[in-house]
Order: C-alpha cells, then sequence, then structure tokens
C-alpha cells in the first residue's frame, strides 16, 4: 500500500485518496476500537498509525462515500499524510499496527465494522 515507506529513512508525504483513505480517532478511542476487536479473524483493523495523541487507520479507498463518521472520528479521502518509514524507528508519527498477518498483511481496515463500533465506545 506504501511501497514508498519501504525504502524511506525518514517521514514522507503520501496522497490520500487514490490508494486509500483514512479515519483519524483519538488514540483511547482507537485503542478501544481494536481491544473490541479482538476477538475477530482476521482482525478487521488494519495498519494504524500514532501521532500526536491520534491515531490514523487506512480504508480502501472510496470507502467512505456517503458515511456520517461519528464524533470524534474524522474521515479523509484527499490530502497529504505523513507516513513513518516502515523499517526505521521514528518517534512520531510511528506504526502502532502495520495490519493484519493473515491474507497477506491486508493493511486496511474493514469500514463496515468499525463505524458501527464507534458510538458504542464513547
Amino acid at each position: 500500500m506504501l511501497p514508498a515507506a519501504q525504502l524511506a529513512s525518514r517521514p514522507l508525504n503520501v496522497k490520500v485518496g487514490a490508494d486509500f483513505d483514512i479515519v483519524v480517532l483519538p488514540e483511547e478511542q482507537a485503542r478501544k476500537a481494536v481491544d473490541a476487536l479482538a476477538h475477530c479473524r482476521p482482525h478487521p483493523i488494519g495498519a494504524a498509525m500514532a501521532r500526536r495523541s491520534e491515531w490514523v487507520l487506512f480504508l480502501p479507498p472510496g470507502s467512505g462515500l456517503g458515511a456520517q463518521w461519528p464524533t470524534p472520528a474524522r474521515h479523509f479521502d484527499s490530502g497529504t499524510l505523513q507516513v513513518p518509514p516502515l523499517l526505521t524507528v521514528c518517534e512520531e508519527p510511528r506504526w502502532v499496527r502495520l495490519g493484519n498477518t493473515v491474507h497477506g498483511g491486508r493493511a486496511y481496515t474493514a469500514p463496515l465494522v468499525l463505524h458501527p463500533l464507534l458510538p458504542l465506545l464513547g
């Protein structure tokens, strides 16, 4: 999904929209979502990146069209996102999940599972 990040030695800017959408959540809510879905196989939360006190989850491109994401979640299908390199440790931004090991390392989060869960997490 982010081939340039595999070769990078420092954070780089990537375009949101063509290859992925993103949803940004406060860290606490993101952690609760990961924990709540831990029993699902494969885990429906894919790659996640931490920055400041929030997590960025990667969604399939176009998956947020027409969806009203519950506050405080923020959905983006365009713009630029700074991502950390995959093989170099950064303090911020940093990877907290690199995706699922099942099904070829799926990096996308399943929006149809995540979306209805968010209002329940408070």
